[in-house]
């Protein structure tokens, strides 16, 4: 039970499928995540660079304050310093992450799998590739629950997207590090919706705010100078801080 908005339908089908976690705790991985056309559009549309910082020089970049200067250009002020700029149109690695809430603290993560690769031209492809890991993340992994995950506020649930290198044809075995993390999207219940989406997303070089519907599950790092979402999951997955 990872939403404010779950069905009692789902609560019952915990409470059949996994005896006695009714008033323990919520195993998400009995929970429907599925990426509507929508949600896809959110992950991918923060990977677009703010317009606001593109061909700004250092001194206007350094007024803006959406944006960074990263060293060669102006980029968004949502940033991993040292990793990728990314487009979302290379290999991809994929793991779910479930957090406690206030305050924000990783509490466990999925397999990390392989997002199957799509051509520039199937544009249902990376929906369809996306689903298909998160189906396989949940399944082989370890169960998505934490001890007091009995409330629907008490937690949620994000994907992390990692790239792998440019030079990659594929065929490594995946890799969820922080140094190759490029995405985070949170995941919620959209209103007269019974499944989890990415309902927000923040991305390397993107917008320091997420962007999307509901931004309840991508709490910033407030206590970062550069505090967005994308490193609040960095930081929470192993990644070393900078500031």
């Amino acid at each position: 039970m990872i939403l404010r908005r779950i069905t009692r339908k789902i609560a019952l089908l915990v409470a059949i499928l996994v005896p006695g976690a009714l008033g323990l705790a919520c195993p998400a991985k009995d929970l429907d995540i599925l990426v509507s056309p929508g949600g896809k559009a959110i992950l991918f549309g923060s990977c677009v660079e703010p317009r606001a910082c593109t061909a700004k020089s250092k001194p206007v970049c350094d007024i803006n304050k959406t944006c960074e200067w990263d060293g060669a250009v102006c980029r968004g002020a949502c940033r991993i310093p040292g990793n990728a700029p990314t487009a979302l149109d290379g290999h991809l690695d994929l793991q779910v992450l479930l957090f406690s809430s206030n305050p924000a603290s990783l509490r466990k993560t999925s397999a990390c799998v392989a997002v199957a690769w799509c051509a520039a031209d199937d544009i249902a492809c990376p929906r369809r590739s996306i689903n298909a890991a998160i189906t396989a993340a949940i399944a082989s992994g370890p169960e998505l629950t934490f001890a007091g995950f009995d409330d629907p506020s008490a937690g949620f649930a994000a994907l992390a997207i990692f790239e792998r290198p440019a030079t990659s044809d594929g065929s490594e075995r995946p890799s969820c590090t922080p140094t190759s993390l490029v995405a985070c999207a949170g995941l919620d219940v959209p209103l007269n919706e019974d499944k989890l989406d990415i309902e927000c997303s923040s991305c390397q070089n993107g917008s320091h705010v997420a962007g999307g519907e509901n931004t309840r599950p991508c709490p910033a790092n407030l206590l970062s100078a550069q505090g967005c979402f994308l490193r609040t999951c960095f930081l929470a997955i192993g990644g070393a801080a900078t500031d």
